[in-house]
């Protein structure tokens, strides 16, 4: 049966620590069995973001995941470091969200409304009782109107015989967003 994901799910790993929780994840699904993925990973996540926003990829976006029972033949899944419980997301793992969804939406025709947090599926707090059911499509959407903002600014900035000068760091933003998005879209072919 092909993989055709019609949905994203959204999860925390419910712990709070410090430094990285990629190998912790990987190596705790492994001890529960979770299939292989044709990455070598264990974690049933498509993607996982860590505290500080660096994005992981587990699975090819092309292959079953292992994160949602019931949901996996339909959903990509994106893992989150920490206990949302008890903590908000950092603001490097909110922009490194939106870039995601952003990307994953367009590449796969998947609407906003077809972002769930984990509880939707099963009988926990996952992805975090602090965040709203709709948090994600939030992030995706508040993602999306900064990007289109900024688009809009540097259009005219471009464009315009008597623009301002740039403002600073725009460059820098633009090349960090171009080379992320080309990152997922060759890491997305294999």
């Amino acid at each position: 049966m092909p993989f055709k994901p019609d949905q994203i799910i959204v999860h925390h790993d419910g712990v709070s620590r410090e430094g990285p929780s990629f190998g912790i994840v990987d190596d705790f699904h492994e001890s529960l069995g979770f299939p292989i993925s044709s990455l070598g990973f264990c974690v049933g996540y498509h993607y996982w973001i860590e505290r500080d926003g660096v994005i992981r990829q587990a699975r090819a976006e092309n292959e079953l995941g292992a994160h949602t029972k019931g949901q996996n033949y339909t959903a990509l899944g994106i893992g989150m470091a920490g206990c949302f419980d008890k903590e908000d997301p950092s603001p490097e793992q909110v922009a490194a969200l939106g870039l995601l969804l952003s990307n994953l939406c367009s590449r796969h025709d998947i609407p906003a409304e077809r972002i769930f947090p984990h509880r939707k599926y099963a009988n926990k707090s996952c992805y975090g009782s602090r965040l709203s059911d709709h948090w994600a499509q939030d992030v995706l959407a508040d993602f999306r109107k900064k990007d289109a903002a900024e688009a809009k600014e540097a259009a005219t900035a471009t464009f315009s015989v008597s623009a301002a000068p740039l403002p600073p760091g725009w460059l820098a933003r633009v090349t960090v967003a171009f080379v992320t998005l080309c990152k997922a879209v060759l890491n997305s072919r294999g």
